[in-house]
């Protein structure tokens, strides 16, 4: 069996917030990837359960039950790296709810809310990457971190190294994807996927 488990080094994020109405967003979410059975009607993912932390005393104190979902589940947990904002998730609610009645699609509502969360990062803070290394290897990943911080701008630009199962998220600021590409292709390496506000591995079992 493999684990990862990352609270304890996610739960450091929550020491940015600057405002009572910020917080993280986490979700349970079943893959068809992992062997699980969904019905024909999604898209390859179900979601099990949605959190809303504006604190890392409630989230640490909700990691069993997490966990626990995520086994009986045979889901992972995952963490959206950059910090959303309540009053910014009510406007996106609003505009996509006005859009549901336009279309005539309001059966759709009940996810409202979740997908406006998921795509409203707050601006109030430095923006986050994940750079996805599908590997575990030592050598491979340390090279990775050293072609990001070659390239602009200057400072350190590795923020966290999250493990996954198959590999690691690396947490970066923003730099110039351009140049990494070149640098990639220098080194003879394939391209990696780098996602600008995506969720990372909060906590998978894996038998």
């Amino acid at each position: 069996m493999k684990i990862c488990d990352n609270f304890e080094q996610l739960s450091t994020f929550f020491d940015i917030l600057k405002d009572s109405d910020d917080f993280y967003f986490v979700q349970i979410i079943q893959r068809k990837k992992d062997g699980i059975e969904l019905p024909s009607y999604t898209s390859g993912a179900r979601t099990i359960r949605s959190f809303y932390f504006f604190n890392k005393k409630h989230f640490l104190e909700q990691k069993e039950y997490i966990k626990e979902l995520c086994r009986n589940n045979k889901a992972r947990a995952y963490f959206w790296i950059n910090p959303r904002n309540t009053v910014d998730v009510a406007c996106e609610s609003i505009k996509q709810f006005a859009e549901l009645i336009q279309s005539g699609n309001t059966k759709q509502g009940i996810a409202v809310y979740d997908r406006a969360t998921g795509s409203s990062r707050s601006a109030k803070y430095d923006k986050l990457w994940i750079v996805d290394l599908d590997s575990k290897d030592i050598e491979y990943k340390n090279t990775v971190i050293s072609l990001i911080e070659e390239c602009r701008p200057e400072g350190n630009k590795i923020k966290y190294i999250i493990p996954t199962i198959n590999g690691y998220h690396l947490i970066t600021s923003k730099f110039d994807k351009h140049l990494f590409q070149q640098k990639l292709a220098i080194k003879q390496l394939d391209n990696l996927d780098i996602h600008n506000d995506n969720p990372t591995l909060l906590y998978y079992e894996h038998n």
